[in-house]
């Protein structure tokens, strides 16, 4: 049982790397629009460090505090509600790696324009 908890451990860290360093690569890919920076934070001690993916639409923008902003947390755990995949798989469509199906594409850009999301 032991040799199984460990090769799943190691599964979980590869599969865990890999969706990282394709994120981060999506990033490298798109400087116009997504960037990411490394926050730290400790306390007593324990120190953490939380990778943060930022989409904004029109990062030129000097003045943007008149828009919306959202906060998206993706877990890397057993019981998350919604995966690290996902949160790749948005910063995709953000990126307009992927397409959306049938969805108002004009609709989107609209909402996008006025929006910052940042996804840890």
């Amino acid at each position: 049982m032991e040799a199984f908890s460990l090769l799943k451990c190691c599964l979980v860290k590869l599969f865990s790397d890999a969706l990282l360093k394709e994120i981060k690569v999506t990033v490298v890919r798109h400087p116009d629009t997504l960037t990411m920076e490394t926050i730290k934070a400790g306390n007593k001690g324990y120190v953490a460090e939380i990778l943060v993916v930022t989409y904004n639409r029109h990062t030129e923008d000097i003045d943007d505090q008149s828009k919306f902003r959202i906060l998206l947390s993706f877990g890397q755990h057993g019981r998350e509600l919604i995966t690290s995949e996902v949160a790749w798989q948005l910063l995709s469509i953000l990126a307009k790696e992927r397409n959306m199906q049938r969805v108002d594409l004009m609709f989107i850009q609209k909402l996008l324009d006025n929006l910052v999301i940042k996804v840890t």
